[in-house]
């Protein structure tokens, strides 16, 4: 949301949007000051001491999840992440090229439209969790894919920044 917010101050200072990336740097500042300082969790601590005790393999298998009886579903899901990845998160990817370039949006639209999709993907993540809890994971999953599926194709189809 600050990237959205600050998009229009930028540009009216006749800086590039590439600027934009020392202003997402920023929140790593404190974590690399503070990285020794924050504590583990408590899940952490135990499983190091569960590996230290033995009970638990020092070092877990990597290729673990792609052996039986896993390999099905590591292979369903990780297509059905490639489809997402390159469908949704596709058109959230060239959203603001489209935009700009196609239908001339300011940067006060742009940003709007940003702030927009964040504000909907924070109450979509939000509302999601209460769902899943409601429906199960696959129910809500499906929803929660549907949806994002109108949206991409709402983003496209998209002619006038105040009407579709």
């Amino acid at each position: 949301m600050f990237i959205g917010i600050l998009l229009p101050i930028i540009t009216k200072l006749g800086l590039s949007w590439r600027v934009l990336y020392i202003f997402g740097a920023i929140p790593m500042i404190p974590v690399f000051l503070l990285r020794k300082r924050l504590p583990e969790t408590e899940a952490f601590l135990q499983l190091q001491e569960e590996k230290k005790s033995g009970i638990r393999p020092s070092r877990e298998d990597f290729l673990g999840p792609w052996k039986s009886p896993y390999l099905k579903y590591m292979a369903v899901m990780s297509i059905v992440w490639v489809f997402l990845y390159f469908g949704i998160k596709g058109t959230l990817n060239f959203f603001t090229l489209r935009v700009v370039n196609e239908l001339n949006w300011t940067p006060n639209m742009v940003s709007i439209g940003l702030l927009t999709q964040t504000i909907t993907g924070i109450l979509i993540i939000a509302l999601n969790g209460k769902l899943m809890d409601r429906i199960g994971r696959k129910r809500a999953a499906t929803i929660i894919i549907i949806v994002g599926c109108i949206c991409s194709v709402f983003m496209f189809t998209l002619h006038n920044f105040t009407r579709c």
